[in-house]
């Protein structure tokens, strides 16, 4: 059993959906892109992904279902705790053979075969919150509620004026994970990272990481915000939610090789939510999840003549243009919607296709506001995953690693 379950976390666990999706030649046509835009061209980009990787999971997935069938089959639950344990995991393989089956779309071309997947795994957004989101464009007002920043003028001031480079970033974030005692997760530079910094459970390599790209910068007041947001929010609530299946499992169950994979859900909405909290928090309500990726998606899935890469990013560019902020800036902002909203997709100039896990910021923050609060320390499991363990007589009220607002560690405030 041990074996199986071994061989099941080490598959599951190298398949992240979010990653196998970016294009590998971002860098290559954002310039050119963005060159065409200013002239009032808003082109469909050809993407290009990395084939070895989607072969991989691709392949992956092949196996998923037998192992998991093998454990199923043989382990007997004794009470409502090992029900709701064999229930999580049995999602867990839903959202990797998912996963799986949208490397297969992206390797074959075959946008709409992958579009299904990606639908079943992030959904789409209802009417509700797309008409809020258009609310909220129209009347901006409605949504900022006046939430201020935890810093002073002039702290920020001084934050701001302090510059940070990807080995200065990574020397903080080592410090935090050792202010935390967090032993299982790596903080590595990758050049291959053009955009973000991630927080990172499932890489090909199994091990969690907290991936920094090599030519990335940041003020003082972004360090703040990357230390919430990635690691209070994200690798604390899995590292929370580790413990807490460790605990469940006990010593020595044949299944403890599943607990990282228990631990994380592909269903993020709790998990960006959260950090969308922490996010409002540190640099007050302008850093509300914004609307802009409900919308991006819905005219995406649309039909019709508008329903295109070019097309999206010019709604996009003239919502942000019309809302006060120069062309430049809003291109800017238009590229980064639309790339993200596009990523799996194999044909930019086809409707109907929309990658929807970056709906997961705007509704989970809604969420957030409106579950227990216990919930929020395990932000890396899903709302139904939560429920399901407290149904079954979980108590989450004393998680392994209590917020230490590690922020203040760093800057003393």
């Amino acid at each position: 059993m041990r074996k199986v379950a071994t061989y099941l976390a080490d598959a599951a666990m190298t398949m992240n959906p979010v990653a196998m999706c970016v294009p590998t030649n971002l860098s290559e046509i954002e310039k050119d892109w963005k060159a065409c835009a200013k002239r009032g061209y808003f082109t469909d980009p050809v993407f290009q992904y990395d084939t070895a990787e989607l072969k991989r999971i691709a392949q992956l997935g092949n196996k998923l279902e037998e192992y998991h069938t093998y454990i199923r089959t043989n382990c007997t639950p004794e009470n409502e705790i090992d029900s709701a344990i064999l229930s999580i995991l049995g999602s867990r393989i839903v959202d990797a053979t998912l996963t799986s089956e949208m490397a297969y779309g992206i390797l074959n071309k075959d946008d709409r075969h992958t579009m299904g997947a990606i639908l079943r795994k992030y959904g789409r957004p209802s009417a509700g919150i797309s008409l809020r989101s258009y609310e909220i464009i129209e009347n901006p007002s409605t949504y900022r509620t006046g939430e201020k920043s935890r810093f002073d003028a002039d702290t920020l001031k001084t934050l701001q004026s302090l510059q940070f480079n990807a080995a200065d970033m990574r020397k903080h974030f080592v410090e935090i994970f050792k202010f935390y005692g967090f032993q299982t997760w790596e903080c590595v530079i990758d050049s291959r990272v053009q955009n973000a910094v991630d927080a990172r459970d499932k890489t090909e390599s199994g091990k969690s990481q907290l991936v920094i790209p090599a030519r990335k910068t940041a003020d003082g007041r972004k360090l703040c915000s990357l230390i919430s947001h990635e690691i209070e929010s994200h690798v604390r609530g899995s590292e929370n939610s580790r413990a807490l299946f460790k605990q469940l499992l006990g010593d020595g169950s044949p299944l403890s090789p599943l607990i990282n994979l228990l631990a994380k859900a592909d269903d993020e909405k709790l998990y960006e939510g959260v950090a969308k909290m922490a996010d409002v928090f540190t640099n007050g309500d302008t850093s509300k999840p914004h609307p802009y990726y409900v919308i991006a998606i819905n005219q995406a899935l649309r039909g019709d003549n508008y329903a295109h890469f070019g097309a999206v990013a010019e709604t996009i560019y003239g919502l942000k243009h019309n809302a006060g902020i120069t062309s430049d800036q809003a291109l800017d902002f238009a590229w980064n919607v639309t790339r993200r909203v596009y990523r799996g997709c194999t044909n930019t100039a086809k409707p109907r296709f929309a990658n929807t896990k970056d709906l997961a910021y705007f509704i989970g923050y809604t969420l957030t506001q409106c579950v227990p609060t216990s919930y929020l320390d395990f932000s890396s499991m899903s709302i139904v995953d939560l429920q399901v363990l407290v149904q079954a007589g979980v108590d989450l009220n004393h998680p392994a690693y209590p917020n230490q607002d590690a922020v203040s560690f760093i800057v003393g405030k």
